[in-house]
């Protein structure tokens, strides 16, 4: 039996590929499987809270002792708000947020505004303990552990795509922060009941920042620093440091860049508790191995998309909804039934994972770039383009909404094709229920809220 050691999490996984199914009549007793979550981000979380609902036992593993806010926005759209919809927390996540009905793309150049509208194993812990379960779910984020030591199985084995050992690609630095409460009278449209966003291109420097208000008078802002490849290689040679004194450098650099608000950068920084900036390198990659055995990866560990279309924390999220769907329909708790479940849900997921990304890749050239024919290109689409054609991508991403197939369907709101929306063939059988296609009233597009 093949063992990895991890020491910087203190944990020793034990992927245990044999044979050991639970036969019960038709359809599997899911509480005689036992689940080894590691990460408690959003899609870990999402996914022990599906496993809760599914009645399938489950232990959460995170590294970080305490909570720590991040200091940046996440932004959640109809590709999730039904899923939360049917475990009764949308109405509380739309009392935490803001609703997003615009964004406006600043081109410092000329002080010109484009606007854009969104229409209507065994695991052993540093502690000694041992963890028992049936199946391992990797949540730990895009430098995942739970990878690294799968892909070393996999590399020892010879069944590793050569694809999967190839390095991220970074796009720039950011520097990210979320303020305490503004005073209104100094800052324009902060304690609007909706959140405004805006995004500002630099003109002669490498930066491009945004603004995005919350709840609370404060505003989430980040700035983005364009690195070249040599940059990012670097970077991740000399694991440059992000303490405080890198994010003090940075933030000398960009204390002077205008906002909506008309105020600077600085301003916004100097309203920002410490705590809540942070400075990240933004990255990309799809892996093309998800699962091995009893190992599977969601969100961030499988794929990591850049931040610029706002759909990394949706479709890390998906991927939670759509695993558990696919293991409810478990027919026998086996190797084979787990390899069967795991596959589906890849190929469920893979196509729109890849529309993301490319998606989000082609935007943030147009949001953060500053070579000529990337200024061409914004100009072309944001002054020329129909708002048609400008809203495609976001009703692409509104159509595809997997719901929880386990427990009843919301409605179909709106007038546009919805797919990835399907009952649970068990809960079928055993509810006698069926799909139906409902009409209400629309959920909103998509809701701001401060991390």
């Amino acid at each position: 039996m093949p063992q990895k050691s991890n020491r910087k999490y203190g944990v020793r996984l034990s992927l245990d590929h044999s044979e050991a199914p639970y036969v019960i009549n038709d359809w599997p007793n899911l509480s005689e499987m036992k689940i080894l979550i590691v990460g408690a981000g959003m899609s870990g979380l999402l996914f022990a809270g599906l496993c809760q609902r599914m009645g399938v036992q489950y232990e959460v593993f995170e590294r970080s002792e305490s909570f720590k806010r991040s200091g940046g926005v996440m932004s959640l759209n109809a590709g999730i708000l039904p899923a939360l919809e049917q475990l009764g927390i949308y109405e509380k996540l739309v009392e935490k947020s803001y609703p997003v009905f615009s964004s406006a793309v600043v081109d410092e150049r000329n002080g010109r505004q484009f606007e854009l509208r969104i229409k209507g194993y065994k695991e052993r812990c540093s502690d000694k303990q041992e963890h028992h379960g049936t199946l391992l779910v990797g949540a730990d984020g895009a430098h995942s552990h739970v990878r690294q030591c799968l892909y070393e199985i996999l590399s020892s084995k010879k069944l590793l795509s050569p694809e999967n050992s190839e390095s991220f690609k970074g796009l720039s630095i950011t520097l990210a922060g979320t303020t305490g409460p503004l005073p209104v009278e100094d800052f324009k449209n902060v304690n609007e009941a909706f959140s405004s966003f805006t995004q500002t291109i630099g003109k002669d420097k490498p930066y491009s920042w945004s603004t995005f208000s919350v709840p609370g008078n404060r505003v989430c802002w980040s700035v983005h620093k364009q690195i070249t490849v040599e940059e990012y290689q670097d970077i991740v040679f000399r694991k440059s440091n992000w303490g405080p004194e890198a994010i003090d450098d940075m933030v000398h650099e960009v204390r002077d860049l205008q906002t909506f608000y008309g105020s600077t950068v600085g301003t916004l920084i100097d309203y920002t508790p410490k705590e809540s900036i942070s400075k990240i390198c933004t990255e990309e990659k799809v892996f093309t191995t998800w699962h091995y055995g009893r190992t599977v990866l969601i969100g961030d560990a499988a794929h990591k998309i850049l931040p610029s279309a706002g759909q990394g924390v949706v479709n890390a999220m998906q991927d939670a909804v759509v695993l558990a769907n696919c293991l409810y329909d478990l027919k026998v708790l086996s190797r084979e039934q787990f390899d069967f479940a795991f596959k589906r849900y890849q190929e469920l997921r893979m196509p729109h994972v890849m529309e993301q990304y490319e998606a989000s890749k082609r935007l943030a050239k147009m949001l953060y770039n500053q070579k000529w024919y990337h200024v061409w290109c914004r100009r072309i689409f944001f002054e020329h383009a129909s708002e048609d054609t400008k809203a495609k991508n976001f009703l692409i991403d509104a159509g595809y909404q997997p719901q929880i197939g386990f427990i009843p369907l919301v409605p179909i709101r709106g007038n546009i094709a919805i797919t990835g929306r399907q009952e649970c063939q068990r809960y079928v059988e055993e509810t006698g229920a069926s799909s139906h296609h409902f009409q209400g009233n629309s959920v909103l597009d998509s809701a701001a809220v401060a991390l």
